[in-house]
Formats: C-alpha cells, sequence, structure tokens
C-alpha cells in the first residue's frame, strides 16, 4: 500500500514535471519564433533582455566566487553576442531552439519512464543514460522532420553537425549542474514554471551556441 501511494506520487510529480516544461516552450514559442521572423529590432531586444537576464541571475549567485562568475560571464555575453552581431546566421535559431527544446523534454521524460545507469551520478544524480540517448536521438529525429517539412536535402555534413549539436545540448545541462553543484544551489531563479531560472532554460542553448561558433570558424 505504501509502496502503491510513493510509486503513484512519482508519477504524478514526473506527469506535473512534463507539463511544466510542455507549457514552458510552448508559451515561450511564439515568442521565440516571432522575434526571429520579425528580426532587426525585435531579434536584438529580445536576445539583450535574455541575456541581461541570464547576467543579472549569474550575479547574484554567483558573486561570492570572482573567477567562475567572470568566466560566467564571458560564456554567457560571447554566446549571445554571436547572434546579436550575426543577424545573417538568425535564421538558425528556428532550428536551434527547437533542437534543444526536444532534446530536454525527451531526455527528461525516458529518462524517468526507462530509468537505468546514472549518466553522472556525482554531478547530477537523476540524468540517466537512456534520458541522455533518447534526447540525442530525438535532436537527429528532428533533423529529418526539417528536411522533410522544408523540403531541403539531406547531407552527412548537416547530419554530423546536428549530432555534434545534440551532444553539445545534454553536455551543456550537465555543465550547468556541475556549476550549480559548485555554488550549492538548486535552480539559479524561479522565473520559467518547470525550469527554475533563465539559466536553468538557456544552459544547452549556450553550449549548442559555442558549437555552432566554433564549426563556423574553424571549419
Amino acid at each position: 500500500m505504501i509502496h502503491s501511494t510513493r510509486k503513484n506520487k512519482k508519477i504524478k510529480a514526473m506527469q506535473q514535471e512534463i507539463f511544466l516544461r510542455i507549457a514552458s516552450s510552448v508559451i515561450l514559442s511564439p515568442v521565440v519564433i516571432g522575434a526571429i521572423i520579425f528580426g532587426g529590432v525585435w531579434l536584438k531586444t529580445f536576445l539583450y533582455s535574455i541575456l541581461i537576464l541570464m547576467l543579472l541571475e549569474w550575479i547574484k549567485i554567483s558573486h561570492k566566487k570572482s573567477l567562475l562568475s567572470f568566466a560566467g560571464i564571458l560564456y554567457m555575453a560571447g554566446a549571445m553576442l554571436f547572434w546579436i552581431l550575426k543577424p545573417t546566421y538568425s535564421y538558425m535559431l528556428l532550428y536551434v531552439f527547437p533542437l534543444v527544446w526536444i532534446n530536454d523534454i525527451s531526455a527528461y521524460f525516458f529518462g524517468k519512464v526507462i530509468g537505468g545507469a546514472k549518466l553522472a551520478p556525482k554531478i547530477s544524480p537523476n540524468k540517466t543514460w537512456s534520458g541522455a540517448i533518447a534526447g540525442f536521438f530525438a535532436s537527429v529525429l528532428l533533423y529529418f522532420c526539417f528536411a522533410k517539412i522544408f523540403r531541403f536535402s539531406l547531407s552527412i555534413t548537416g547530419l554530423v553537425v546536428t549530432t555534434v549539436l545534440a551532444v553539445l545540448s545534454i553536455l551543456g545541462d550537465l555543465l550547468e549542474s556541475k556549476v550549480k553543484r559548485m555554488l550549492n544551489i538548486k535552480d539559479t531563479g524561479n522565473i520559467i514554471p518547470g525550469h527554475g531560472g533563465i539559466l536553468d532554460r538557456m544552459d544547452s542553448f549556450l553550449a549548442v551556441t559555442w558549437g555552432i561558433i566554433i564549426i563556423n570558424y574553424f571549419f
């Protein structure tokens, strides 16, 4: 009886968490897509707003560790300024954001349902290999869906880039988990239901952006 009650509570909590994650993505999607489509001052305003909110969160939680705080500021500012200063690349955001979102939601859902071996127990005890693999394949599947919807040719290069970005999305999440452990906090804030702070939502996006920057400048 007790075991059944605990199981039901666990399932209910998982359902609520998944609902919040999906709801947050659905609510944010029109804002993101609208800013990208309208471009210009709208996109810059959106990107600068996200950067400012991230920096405010980051400085608040990391001010006692000056070196880490400074490194984080460079990491965030560098990623966001890439999109701000490279408006010709803004169309890529229509792919990057969905990739990050579907990776996150799939990883959480399948990680909870399938369970299994932990991905990095010392960094983030709740993340599993099953979730990471599910998130990875969901991101790759998105590439094929985009090719079908927007009628562009599949390519080895596109597939390789997508797999790299999918891995970086997972690593970005782990990186933030590691930093939060170093700072002894659970969330960076509570502005977004189901995700905590802005940084909790943008961690994978930042890592993926740095991957795009490196690919753009060195390959």
